[in-house]
């Protein structure tokens, strides 16, 4: 009996296309453009995989219609787990090589904790403007506005 309704947008190839980006450093969006689906899609598909996920931890018996789903997530995670080994590994041999500059470009690259990207705002008190006194070694300091 053929089957009723849409065809399946989540394939076998749809997963190999979207974990081998995933494995090669692609945010989810750039993955999911890469796999021809939408990252409304893949945030819908991840979800229903981590339901089942938890289904089955529970103890109860796995649902065959949710099964693409639960490979889904466990390919993608995997191809994440995959590549932040491999990051460790070449930013490990960058520091025995004493190469600083790799290792901060692999740090920066996939670890935002280690990014220079960060904004810091600043204001007075009661969100004013900044007193900004400049005091020199020896001890002087300068008031003036060079604005005036």
């Amino acid at each position: 009996m053929a089957r009723r309704g849409r065809e399946r947008i989540l394939t076998d190839e749809v997963i190999k296309r979207f974990s081998d980006a995933i494995y090669l450093g692609a945010t989810k969006e750039l993955a999911a453009d890469y796999a021809g689906v939408s990252v409304s899609s893949v945030m819908k598909w991840q979800e229903m995989g981590r339901i089942e996920k938890e289904r089955i931890d529970d103890g109860q018996k796995p649902d065959k219609s949710k099964a693409i789903y639960l490979q889904f997530l466990q390919s993608m995670l995997q191809s994440q787990s995959d590549l932040g080994i491999e990051l460790l590994q070449e930013i490990q041999e960058a520091r025995q090589r004493k190469d600083v500059n790799s290792t901060w470009r692999l740090l920066t690259s996939k670890y935002r904790e280690f990014s220079a990207s960060q904004s810091v705002e600043m204001t007075g008190k009661d969100g004013g403007a900044l007193e900004i006194v400049v005091k020199y070694a020896d001890g002087k300091r300068n008031d003036t506005d060079p604005t005036q």
